[in-house]
Protein backbone atom coordinates (compact mmCIF):
# COMPACT_ATOMS: atom_id res chain seq x y z
CA UNK A 1 0.00 0.00 0.00
CA UNK A 2 1.32 3.54 -0.71
CA UNK A 3 2.11 5.78 1.82
CA UNK A 4 0.55 8.25 0.98
CA UNK A 5 -2.76 6.40 0.65
CA UNK A 6 -3.91 7.05 4.35
CA UNK A 7 -2.77 10.89 4.21
CA UNK A 8 -4.71 11.25 0.97
CA UNK A 9 -7.95 9.31 2.92
CA UNK A 10 -7.63 11.43 5.65
CA UNK A 11 -7.58 14.94 3.55
CA UNK A 12 -10.63 13.62 1.52
CA UNK A 13 -12.32 13.39 5.31
CA UNK A 14 -11.69 16.08 6.01
CA UNK A 15 -12.91 18.25 2.67
CA UNK A 16 -15.83 16.13 2.77
CA UNK A 17 -16.22 17.61 6.33
CA UNK A 18 -15.85 20.74 5.37
CA UNK A 19 -18.14 20.83 2.59
CA UNK A 20 -20.95 19.64 5.08
CA UNK A 21 -20.53 22.19 7.43
CA UNK A 22 -20.34 24.84 4.38
CA UNK A 23 -23.82 23.46 3.46
CA UNK A 24 -24.96 22.90 6.35
CA UNK A 25 -24.87 26.98 7.04
CA UNK A 26 -25.14 28.13 3.35
CA UNK A 27 -28.56 30.28 3.75
CA UNK A 28 -30.38 30.34 0.20
CA UNK A 29 -33.22 32.62 1.18
CA UNK A 30 -33.87 35.96 2.72
CA UNK A 31 -34.02 35.60 6.68
CA UNK A 32 -35.64 38.13 9.34
CA UNK A 33 -35.29 36.34 12.61
CA UNK A 34 -36.59 38.34 15.80
CA UNK A 35 -36.53 37.58 20.11
CA UNK A 36 -36.75 38.75 23.00
CA UNK A 37 -37.31 37.68 26.42
CA UNK A 38 -40.51 38.07 28.33
CA UNK A 39 -41.99 37.20 31.03
CA UNK A 40 -40.45 33.57 31.17
CA UNK A 41 -40.67 33.19 27.38
CA UNK A 42 -38.80 33.60 24.55
CA UNK A 43 -41.01 35.59 22.00
CA UNK A 44 -40.17 35.12 18.20
CA UNK A 45 -40.55 36.28 15.07
CA UNK A 46 -39.07 34.19 11.94
CA UNK A 47 -39.65 35.51 8.21
CA UNK A 48 -38.40 33.53 5.70
CA UNK A 49 -38.85 33.37 1.69
CA UNK A 50 -38.33 31.10 -1.15
CA UNK A 51 -37.93 28.06 0.82
CA UNK A 52 -40.10 24.75 -0.89
CA UNK A 53 -43.70 25.26 -0.82
CA UNK A 54 -46.16 23.58 1.65
CA UNK A 55 -43.29 21.87 3.31
CA UNK A 56 -42.55 21.23 7.06
CA UNK A 57 -39.83 22.80 9.05
CA UNK A 58 -38.78 22.36 12.68
CA UNK A 59 -37.43 25.44 14.81
CA UNK A 60 -35.15 24.46 17.41
CA UNK A 61 -32.58 26.20 20.00
CA UNK A 62 -29.09 24.10 20.59
CA UNK A 63 -27.21 24.28 23.30
CA UNK A 64 -23.31 24.39 23.35
CA UNK A 65 -21.12 22.65 26.08
CA UNK A 66 -19.56 25.19 28.08
CA UNK A 67 -21.69 28.09 27.46
CA UNK A 68 -25.32 29.18 28.94
CA UNK A 69 -28.29 27.71 28.73
CA UNK A 70 -27.14 24.26 27.87
CA UNK A 71 -27.80 22.13 30.84
CA UNK A 72 -31.66 24.09 30.81
CA UNK A 73 -32.58 22.81 27.21
CA UNK A 74 -31.10 19.46 28.12
CA UNK A 75 -34.38 18.87 30.20
CA UNK A 76 -35.90 18.93 26.51
CA UNK A 77 -33.65 17.01 24.99
CA UNK A 78 -29.74 15.76 24.03
CA UNK A 79 -27.97 15.40 20.93
CA UNK A 80 -24.89 14.24 22.59
CA UNK A 81 -23.16 16.45 25.07
CA UNK A 82 -25.83 19.30 23.57
CA UNK A 83 -29.28 20.34 24.89
CA UNK A 84 -31.79 20.94 22.38
CA UNK A 85 -34.95 21.46 21.75
CA UNK A 86 -36.93 21.59 18.92
CA UNK A 87 -40.16 23.53 20.20
CA UNK A 88 -42.19 23.82 17.45
CA UNK A 89 -43.17 22.33 13.58
CA UNK A 90 -44.20 24.82 10.74
CA UNK A 91 -45.03 24.53 6.97
CA UNK A 92 -44.52 27.05 4.65
CA UNK A 93 -47.14 28.30 2.27
CA UNK A 94 -48.00 27.64 -1.34
CA UNK A 95 -45.41 30.42 -2.32
CA UNK A 96 -42.62 29.04 0.28
CA UNK A 97 -43.05 31.46 2.79
CA UNK A 98 -42.22 30.50 6.29
CA UNK A 99 -43.66 32.68 9.42
CA UNK A 100 -43.73 32.02 12.65
CA UNK A 101 -44.78 34.01 15.60
CA UNK A 102 -44.69 32.66 18.80
CA UNK A 103 -43.48 32.37 22.17
CA UNK A 104 -41.17 30.01 23.73
CA UNK A 105 -41.31 28.81 27.41
CA UNK A 106 -37.70 28.40 28.93
CA UNK A 107 -36.55 28.06 32.05
CA UNK A 108 -35.16 30.93 34.32
CA UNK A 109 -31.84 31.78 33.28
CA UNK A 110 -29.05 33.42 30.75
CA UNK A 111 -28.56 31.71 27.41
CA UNK A 112 -25.96 31.84 24.58
CA UNK A 113 -27.78 29.24 22.17
CA UNK A 114 -27.93 28.55 18.46
CA UNK A 115 -31.32 29.10 16.40
CA UNK A 116 -31.78 26.30 13.59
CA UNK A 117 -34.43 26.15 11.05
CA UNK A 118 -34.34 22.16 9.88
CA UNK A 119 -35.30 20.39 6.74
CA UNK A 120 -37.88 17.75 8.88
CA UNK A 121 -37.99 15.26 5.33
CA UNK A 122 -34.27 15.53 4.92
CA UNK A 123 -33.22 13.78 8.61
CA UNK A 124 -33.28 17.61 10.57
CA UNK A 125 -30.22 18.85 8.66
CA UNK A 126 -30.07 22.39 9.45
CA UNK A 127 -30.87 24.83 6.60
CA UNK A 128 -30.29 28.10 8.50
CA UNK A 129 -28.05 28.55 11.30
CA UNK A 130 -28.13 31.94 13.94
CA UNK A 131 -25.10 31.32 16.50
CA UNK A 132 -24.96 33.43 19.43
CA UNK A 133 -28.71 34.10 20.66
CA UNK A 134 -28.12 35.87 24.01
CA UNK A 135 -30.91 36.30 26.52
CA UNK A 136 -32.06 35.63 29.99
CA UNK A 137 -35.37 34.56 30.91
CA UNK A 138 -36.69 35.56 34.50
CA UNK A 139 -40.49 35.71 35.44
Amino acid sequence: MNKYFPRFVMGLVLLVSLVAIATCRKEPTPVQVGYKSVGGHLNLDVKVTDLKESKSYVLSLNGKVGQDGNDSLKHFGVYGPQGVYDFDTVSTDQQGNLLYQGGVALPDGKYDVTFLIKDKDADYKPIIVRDHWRFEITN
